[in-house]
């Protein structure tokens, strides 16, 4: 019995041995020059991309980690060369099932991003380099590899994103969209003919255009089909509301997005400030708006769609050109009018926002326009000054003359504001036959209202 035992305690230690040679010989296979060689074929093969990466941690019965990894686009594809698009993650966590590698599939029980960074750099020809997985790998269809010449299923359980930024520059070099702040987390589950997911996502700050703040965004995430399907989103927006829905068909080629948004009691002098220090006194108010956007992601910039505002207690009082027409007119009201409701509506198309109809409506004073503001703030206005009777008789005869008389008795003046949105112009000069240098003069002045003078920087000026 004993000499049993002691055959069966030499057997084991044998196998214990023979576990412990494998289980190292596999983890310096891992990171053998040849693992990572097939690790970067991967990548080319199944990501079209380029991956690098600072050290590989492994475990053979669980996973592995990748430290500072490094995804281009990979130039082994025979496209069009691609200048700076890459993605950035401080680690990469993969952990795997071992049993099912017996039935020719990869299961991922966990993948983990911990603070990825995308950044997208619109290309000359104004389009967007956008991550391209090969076919065969879309985690939304029935994906599979090709390894050591065998064909593998391929199913992901569980993805988590934790402290991840992303970043579309204008090749102008204007940011479009930044997110800040990415934690995203969702399960996989296969069921007959399809692959379906359950998710959340929450993201820091989102920031469109360098115009549009949104913070806490929140929304679950539903996947079936092909499609990735936020139900309903919802997040604070310049002390005000957003929320919407949005979809991304992954099954289209490339891949379509819809999104609609309805912003509520935005405070435009909020927004506002982020033109300038001073900016807020240009435009004030509380926006109501709901619009429908659409496009594709090899287009971020061509975002198209269609929506109505409303600004409640609108006022105007620092647009450029407003206090001179006023001290010149003798009509105080002009700057100082807070409109009820000023209302439009517009579309989006060309990277820019056109608006039609808007109306700011008073008894004394009326403002109508259309006109567009594009994504890089350059904007092109023509508006019109409707003054009530009873006011119009104030104006001076020398400006009397160069307003339309119309049969309600209301006196009308067409005046354009254009240029960029940090130093408008506007031909009221010509309109109102007055010396150009006048009216420069008040734009300076609204500039300056915009901008810290010298002296506000100068350090002995600083109590």
């Amino acid at each position: 019995m004993s000499r049993l035992l002691k055959i069966f305690i030499f057997v084991f230690s044998l196998f214990c041995v023979a576990v412990i040679c494998l289980f190292l010989w596999v983890n310096s296979l891992v990171r053998s020059p040849q693992a990572i060689s097939s690790l970067q074929e991967f990548a080319v093969t199944y990501l079209k991309a380029d991956i690098e990466f600072q050290s590989i941690k492994a475990n053979i019965l669980d996973g592995f980690n990748l430290n500072h990894v490094l995804v281009t686009r990979s130039q082994e594809i025979p496209t069009k060369e691609v200048v700076g698009t890459k993605l950035e993650i401080d680690k990469l966590k993969v952990r795997y099932a071992l049993l099912p590698l017996f039935l020719k599939t990869i299961k991922l029980s966990n993948v983990e991003l911990l603070r990825p960074n995308l950044n997208i750099i619109q290309q000359d020809d104004g389009s967007w380099d956008m991550p391209n997985l090969d076919p065969s790998l879309q985690l939304l269809s029935k994906p599979s590899v090709q390894l050591f010449g065998q064909r593998f299923a391929f199913a992901l359980d569980r993805l988590k994103l934790r402290h991840g930024e992303f970043i579309a520059t204008h090749r102008d070099d204007w940011t479009i969209l930044n997110i800040k702040g990415a934690d995203v987390e969702g399960r996989f589950h296969e069921v007959p003919q399809k692959s379906d997911a359950l998710g959340k996502l929450h993201f820091d700050e989102l920031v469109i255009a360098h115009t549009l703040s949104m913070q806490h965004l929140r929304a679950p995430i539903h996947a079936d089909h092909g499609k990735l399907i936020l139900p309903q989103w919802h997040a604070l927006s310049h002390e005000g509301n957003a929320k919407g829905s949005a979809s991304l068909d992954f099954s289209a080629e490339p891949a379509l997005y819809e999104i609609f948004m309805s912003l509520t009691d935005v405070n435009l002098s909020h927004m506002m400030t982020t033109f300038g220090e001073n900016s807020s006194s240009f435009l004030s108010g509380l926006l109501n708006l709901e619009v429908d956007l659409e496009g594709d992601l090899s287009q971020i910039s061509a975002i198209t769609g269609t929506g109505n505002l409303e600004i409640r207690d609108a006022s105007f009082s620092q647009l450029p050109g407003l206090q001179l027409l006023s001290n010149l007119l003798n009509l105080d009201h002009l700057a100082d009018t807070t409109y009820e409701k000023v209302k439009g509506s517009f579309k989006i198309e060309d990277q820019k926002l056109t608006f039609y109809d808007l109306q700011a409506p008073d008894e004394q004073i009326r403002f109508t326009g259309s006109g567009y503001l594009s994504f890089d703030n350059q904007l092109n206005f023509e508006i019109r000054l409707a003054i009530s009777p009873e006011m119009a008789e104030r104006i001076p005869k020398e400006f009397a003359t160069n307003f339309k008389h119309h049969p309600d008795g209301y006196r009308t003046l067409l005046f354009t504001l254009s240029g960029d949105l940090q130093n408008p112009k506007t031909n009221l000069d010509k309109k109102l036959a007055i010396d150009s240098s006048v009216l420069a003069t008040d734009i300076q002045d609204f500039q300056s209202r915009r901008e810290p003078s010298a002296a506000s920087l100068d350090p002995e000026t600083i109590p």
